[in-house]
């Protein structure tokens, strides 16, 4: 499973929805993107960007993170 999340949220309100519990990790940087990297209960693992039109979140706690870095990379902007 992995949840993708993006709305015009602060970085701390989607958090606090999708990954209760998450504590800053460091940066994970994905193509020249650097993305903030949350550590939660478990395994669980979450990847935010804030960007001035909107917060992206994707999180799982069953998904080795290379499958998120795979979907990251396939995001797009529009």
């Amino acid at each position: 499973y992995i949840g993708l999340e993006q709305e015009k949220e602060s970085v701390d309100d989607l958090l606090e929805t999708y990954a209760e519990g998450a504590e800053a990790a460091g940066t994970f940087e994905i193509d020249g993107v650097v993305w903030q990297r949350y550590d939660g209960p478990g395994k669980s693992v979450t990847l935010v960007q804030e960007t001035p039109d909107v917060t992206t979140l994707v999180t799982t706690s069953t998904a080795p993170l290379e499958d998120l870095e795979t979907l990251v990379r396939r995001l797009t902007a529009s």
